[in-house]
C-alpha cells in the first residue's frame, strides 16, 4: 500500500476501493442555475474555456460532463459514480507519495470550506501540480469514482467522494491541465 504524506487539513487515499452500482441522479435534481441577475460567486462555472489541445476527443469529453456544486458530489457521491462531471472547487490540500510527489488533493467548497464538501481528486500525470497552492479556485472535468478507503499517513481510515482528474483549470494562477491526449 502506497503511505501517503498530507499536508493541509485533510487526508485521503489514492485508490478506489469500494463502487456502488447505483448510478441514478433523480434524487438531486438539476445543479443550480445562475442567471444574469444574479451577482456571480466562486461557484458559479462559467462556459467551459476552450482547451488548446482542440481534439475532437477533448471536446466531447468537455462537453459531456455534468455540471455540479461540489456539495452535490460530497453529499451523493454514488449517485455520479461513473459520470463524467466539472465543478468548481478550493484547494484544501494535497496528498503526497513517500517520495514527497502531489498525487492527489483534497478540494472544498470554495464559499464555506465546510468539511463535509470535501472531495478527492486524484491528479492526472499530465499535471503540473507545482503550478497549484492551496487556496486556489479551480475547475475540475472528471470521472466521478464514488467513494473510496484508504489509509492515510497516521494509519487511519479515510472515507471520502473520489474524482480522477481528467482537465483542470485554476482560476487563481490561469494553470491549465489540458494535455491528456486520450480523455475517457
Amino acid at each position: 500500500m502506497l503511505a501517503l504524506i498530507v499536508t493541509g487539513v485533510a487526508a485521503a487515499g489514492c485508490t478506489p476501493a469500494h463502487k456502488s452500482s447505483s448510478n441514478t441522479r433523480s434524487a438531486l435534481g438539476p445543479p443550480p442555475v445562475t442567471t444574469g441577475a444574479t451577482a456571480p460567486t466562486s461557484t458559479t462555472l462559467p462556459a467551459p474555456p476552450t482547451l488548446p489541445t482542440g481534439s475532437s476527443a477533448a471536446i466531447h469529453y468537455q462537453s459531456s460532463a455534468e455540471v455540479l456544486a461540489i456539495t452535490q458530489l460530497a453529499s451523493a457521491p454514488t449517485t455520479y459514480e461513473g459520470s463524467v462531471v466539472r465543478f468548481a472547487a478550493s484547494i484544501a490540500n494535497f496528498v503526497r507519495d513517500k517520495s514527497g510527489i502531489a498525487r492527489g488533493m483534497n478540494v472544498v467548497d470554495p464559499d464555506t470550506r465546510a468539511a463535509s464538501s470535501v472531495v478527492y481528486i486524484q491528479l492526472s500525470p499530465y499535471v503540473a501540480a507545482q503550478s497549484l497552492h492551496v487556496g486556489d479556485l479551480v475547475i475540475i472535468w472528471g470521472d466521478a469514482q464514488g467513494i473510496i478507503t484508504d489509509k492515510n499517513a497516521y494509519g487511519g481510515t479515510i472515507v471520502e467522494p473520489a474524482v480522477t482528474e481528467t482537465y483542470l483549470l485554476d482560476r487563481t494562477t490561469g494553470y491549465m491541465d489540458d494535455s491528456n491526449p486520450s480523455p475517457s
